[in-house]
């Protein structure tokens, strides 16, 4: 079987004056530029399946973009617009990309943010060559479980006894001899080193990490986030000096595991790619839904449009049909926070915010449901792969 891979990135630094996402505290735009953003694609193929991974610096990107780019995607390369997965990294120092148009400059970033993404898919499918893929998973740990209980309630602090995700998952691109061409990694923690008061675009530790990786391979280096509802960097609100440091270590981890002289497992190089829509439990009676699974050999990917917390994602992981499943949050749109079920229990930011305030709140059977119907899509998956 024949596979190939292609990879390319892009310029997506928005213009001074953007409004910002991530903090609704932010009274004005950005006043300036202290990193430049960018928006990663990798393409792989296996001949009969065609798959598009896109990782963009951005807190997020609303589920009409993200159809809007699947389809001109489809259009100009023929990927189906189901094959295409877009996930932001969450940096809480990126611009806004608003569901609607609000100001000028605003508006205008929008508009050619999204050229951009549709651009470097296309790029990135036209540099496809013979390609080897290959799994890794190393130790690494940017945050902590946030959810602090304090006088008897739970704010937004450090939980240090309570579940992270100690891991860093890996894919590694090279070409038939060898050199590596991409790295696409996995590790969940909000992008939060840089604090409200922060108004210099910054893709934050990820964009950090991923400079780094580039530096050091000459490749391409693709950031997704995990199921990081419930973890905040370590430290949050701090400098740019605490951004390159916590980007440098997780760059490290990604390193060690390439430079381990213990080989990477290599994939078998197949794909397939499969959506699936259910309803979330809300006071409305349901909320519309959608996981995108996908399939890299023994290998599946788990898109999941929200802010999942850590432990949901382990559950799905434990009990995945597939040898090795990763869990990707903020991909293919965004639909808030979906907290375990304990949590709806003890209240606090992510259930009161962003669940009870909601004009259609889901309910504490969500995770569950969410659970559930994400076991249901891999498991369809594996039949399909196999």
């Amino acid at each position: 079987m024949s596979f190939q891979a292609g990879v390319a990135k892009v310029n997506i630094t928005p213009a001074i004056g953007c409004a910002m996402a991530g903090y609704a505290a932010r009274k004005h735009g950005a006043v300036g530029i202290r990193d430049e953003l960018w928006a990663r694609a990798l393409y792989l193929t296996d001949t009969k399946n065609d798959l598009m991974l896109l990782g963009v610096e951005t807190v997020g990107i609303p589920a009409k973009m993200v159809e809007r780019v699947r389809r001109r995607v489809e259009e100009l390369t023929g990927i189906p617009a189901s094959n295409v997965f877009i996930a932001a990294t969450h940096t809480h120092s990126g611009p806004s990309i608003p569901r609607s148009d609000v100001d000028p400059v605003t508006a205008n970033n929008a508009a050619v943010f999204e050229d951009k993404l549709v651009g470097v898919a296309t790029w990135a499918k036209s540099l496809s060559a013979p390609a080897r893929i290959f799994y890794r998973r190393g130790h690494a740990q940017c945050g902590v479980n946030r959810r602090e209980k304090r006088d008897g309630r739970v704010i937004l602090g450090k939980a240090p006894d309570q579940p992270v995700y100690p891991w860093v998952d890996v894919l590694q691109i090279t070409d038939l001899n060898g050199q590596t061409k991409a790295i696409w990694s996995c590790h969940p923690c909000h992008a939060v080193v840089l604090g409200q008061n922060n108004y210099f675009i910054s893709g934050d530790f990820p964009g950090a990490a991923s400079r780094r990786i580039e530096e050091q391979t000459g490749a391409v280096a693709i950031f997704a986030n995990g199921c990081a509802g419930n973890i905040n960097s370590d430290p949050h609100g701090a400098d740019f000096d605490a951004v390159d440091r916590l980007g440098h270590y997780l760059a490290a981890a990604v390193m060690k595991e390439l430079l381990s002289s213990v080989q990477g497992r290599e994939l078998t190089p197949s794909l397939s790619s499969l959506q699936h829509g259910f309803l979330l439990p809300a006071d409305s009676g349901g909320i519309g839904f959608s996981v995108h699974a996908v399939s890299i050999g023994e290998v599946a990917l788990l898109g999941l449009p929200a802010e999942v917390f850590v432990e949901l994602g382990m559950s799905i992981q434990e009990q995945s049909p597939f040898e090795i499943t990763v869990p990707v949050g903020y991909a293919n749109g965004y639909q808030g926070y979906i907290p375990t079920e304990q949590a709806f229990e003890e209240g606090g930011y992510e259930v009161g915010a962003r669940v009870r305030e909601q004009e259609d709140r889901i309910t504490a059977e969500a995770p569950a449901v969410l659970i559930a119907e994400s076991l249901k899509a891999l498991h369809r998956l594996k039949e399909v792969a196999s």
